[in-house]
Formats: C-alpha cells, sequence, structure tokens
C-alpha cells in the first residue's frame, strides 16, 4: 500500500499519497471547524477499502459520533461488523501507564492500519 486517503474528494486530488502509513498527520482546528468529521471521513473511506481504523477518544460518546457521523453518510455500525473499525473511548480519568497499555493491547491484537486520535488536547487538559 503506497498510501491512504482522506475520503474528501477534494483533499484527495489536492494532497495525493499525502497520508503515508508510518506517518502522523495532525488536524488542527478551532472548536466546531470540522476536525471530528474530517478524522472519521479519513477512517471511514480506509476502512471501506478494509484498512482496519481504530478511533480512539476520551470525551464522545460512541453512539452521539455515530448518529452524527450517519447523517454525513458515514455507517460505522456495518464497518463494526465488518471488522474493519473499533471505537475506543478511554476516560481521562485513568493515569498515563493504563492509557498506554489500553492502547498498546488494541494495536496489538487488531493491529489497525489506521489510528485516530480525538482529541489529543482533551488528554492533556485532563492527564
Amino acid at each position: 500500500m503506497d498510501s491512504f486517503v482522506f475520503g474528501v474528494g477534494a483533499l484527495d486530488k489536492l494532497f495525493p499519497g499525502a497520508l503515508l502509513p508510518k506517518t502522523l498527520v495532525v488536524i488542527a482546528g478551532h472548536p466546531g471547524a470540522g476536525k471530528t468529521t474530517l478524522a472519521s471521513h479519513i477512517c471511514y473511506a480506509n476502512a471501506l477499502k478494509g484498512h482496519k481504523c481504530l478511533y480512539i477518544t476520551f470525551q464522545e460518546s460512541k453512539e452521539k459520533l455515530f448518529r452524527v457521523m450517519k447523517s454525513f453518510g458515514m455507517d460505522f455500525e456495518e464497518l463494526e461488523r465488518k471488522d474493519v473499525y473499533m471505537y475506543l473511548r478511554i476516560p481521562v480519568s485513568r493515569d498515563v501507564e493504563s492509557i498506554v497499555e489500553m492502547i498498546n493491547n488494541v494495536l496489538t491484537s487488531w493491529k489497525p492500519m489506521v489510528i485516530v486520535v480525538d482529541s489529543i488536547n482533551v488528554l492533556m487538559e485532563n492527564v
């Protein structure tokens, strides 16, 4: 595999090959700018291609995320059934070591190809 896709046609045309394996991409912006939606598009588009996507959050409920993303045409429940998408909510009340251990266990056992962390700001504010 050469690269992953954004899942947004204009971005995929503007930045072909920008999402390379083993690289970090930071999506930054003000609250309400669409960071979660863009990150979800990236997960969704790549999971549709069979690339496992792990979505890690510290605040968003699964039900709310799935409901909002379904309004954009993304059915994450179906991707979960196909075992190409995993939602992992980690309470920020946990200590750093247990957060790292929890994530590492999922990475080791499930082996995702795309990982989204939404939002690192929430983690940094509470750890």
